[in-house]
């Protein structure tokens, strides 16, 4: 009874059990690719079902051609557990995840998220099932492939089978196109010993279309990523690739998907079903758009030129330029010096407003100890000084008309001994001169004038 008190109490679904998921996995369940699809889609399931359970089951791929029965562990591993919905990621592990569903949990929902429009207009007669078409890679990475390389004779593709790929199935659809400007090696189902050794004898111009599975149907098992990691160092033929877990191996890139957009797609359908909205309504609907990513050193070793590329690449591990590797460097330094500059402009205005104005080398315009003012030669009327102050100029002109007047009648001492001063020039000029001699009274030799 108190427990039935607490969850009356509480918030509605508080004591239901949480939703569970399970996810079926290929059997490669260590390789990147499905290591950052599982984080990533327990990261988006926890962030709208915060109780939410997802579990993975990795199961080997059927032998190709053949309908698998349902194996015996399986539901016996399962038979006591109620699971909400089933995620088989590979296209060859519907047929388990419905025979399970039917035979365990009628009411699970399955979301198939590796479609192509013939699948899936075959499922849509299958009740509870949604599902997300997935885009044709294959197509836009050969069309870059002659785009980036035109003079490119062989395509070299690496996959599971280009007759029988559970991933990309249309491979002679695709390459039908480019077959009559290049030829075809088929390096698919090799072992990875085998495969490096066909690898190295590849003729000049040819592109290599990795598209590997994570695990290969021999008994060598090697993943994607370490066998890009393996090739890229030995051949000189650029390796495409359609998986942002292939950027940086080795391969140049592509028109790839990533882990985290497929993850966050199966969630958006996931998260509905789990709100409790019906698997007919979800239907099918398309993935995100694949996007272009390169490497920029497999982009330098196969001699392709980052402008080349595509409107809207993405371009990864490219070294920084000047800027960007010491932009902080660069900032300071000009602050430094702007600084520098500004106190050095500050002490050349001081030390010029505190310095006497000066007419040239021949005087200063200003008194001297005598009383006077100097005037400074011919050439210090024409100093910038002069011409930069008008009270300079006026005073030069003061001096140079009444100095020549004045200065005669004044007496003057140098240490108490009279000085002789030169005569007089008058300004009238030597008209007026003669005129004040004849009317100045004559008088004897050496007798005096007369005082009023």
């Amino acid at each position: 009874m108190l427990l039935i008190a607490l969850c009356s109490s509480a918030r509605w679904g508080s004591c239901a059990a949480p939703a569970k998921v399970l996810v079926l996995v290929p059997g490669g369940a260590t390789a990147p690719w499905t290591l950052q699809l599982g984080e990533a889609l327990r990261g988006e399931l926890l962030r709208k079902h915060a109780h939410a359970e997802l579990h993975l089951e990795a199961l080997q791929q059927p032998p190709v051609g053949t309908d698998a029965p349902l194996p015996h562990w399986l539901t016996e591993k399962y038979a006591g557990t109620a699971y909400d919905a089933i995620i088989p990621l590979f296209p060859d592990q519907l047929p388990i995840a419905l025979a399970l569903r039917d035979r365990l949990w009628p009411l699970a929902a399955v979301v198939a998220p590796e479609l192509d429009p013939v699948h899936a207009a075959a499922l849509a007669q299958v009740p509870r099932v949604t599902g997300l078409l997935k885009h044709d890679h294959v197509a836009g990475n050969l069309a870059l492939m002659f785009a980036l390389l035109p003079k490119t004779r062989h395509i070299a593709v690496i996959s599971a089978g280009l007759d029988h790929d559970p991933i990309r199935r249309n491979w002679r659809a695709g390459l039908q196109p480019w077959l009559q400007r290049a030829g075809l090696i088929d390096l698919s189902g090799l072992e990875p010993e085998v495969l490096v050794r066909r690898v190295l004898q590849l003729p000049p111009d040819t592109a290599l279309y990795f598209a590997a599975p994570a695990t290969t149907r021999t008994s060598a098992v090697m993943t994607s990523y370490d066998m890009v990691r393996v090739l890229a160092p030995v051949t000189q033929a650029p390796i495409f690739a359609d998986a942002t877990t292939l950027v940086g191996a080795g391969a140049i890139g592509g028109w790839v998907s990533s882990p985290t957009t497929y993850a966050r797609d199966v969630a958006s359908q996931l998260n509905r079903l789990l709100d409790g909205v019906p698997p007919e309504r979800i239907g099918f609907e398309p993935h995100s758009a694949p996007r272009l990513q390169f490497d920029w050193r497999a982009l330098q070793r196969a001699g392709i030129a980052s402008a080349a590329l595509p409107a809207g690449s993405e371009v990864l591990f490219q070294p920084p330029g000047l800027w960007e590797a010491y932009r902080g460097v660069v900032l300071i330094t000009a602050l430094v010096l702007a600084i520098q500059s500004i106190l050095i402009g500050a002490l050349l205005l001081e030390r010029r407003a505190a310095s006497p104005p000066t007419l040239g080398r021949t005087g200063t315009v200003g008194p001297n100890r005598r009383g006077w003012r100097t005037v400074g030669g011919a050439g210090a009327r024409n100093q910038p000084t002069a011409r930069r102050h008008p009270q300079l100029r006026r005073d030069r002109r003061t001096a140079a008309r009444f100095a020549p007047t004045f200065a005669p009648r004044i007496a003057r001492t140098d240490r108490g001994h009279p000085r002789r001063q030169p005569a007089c020039r008058s300004r009238a000029g030597p008209a007026a001169r003669l005129d004040r001699q004849q009317r100045r009274p004559a008088t004897a030799a050496g007798a005096q004038p007369t005082a009023a």
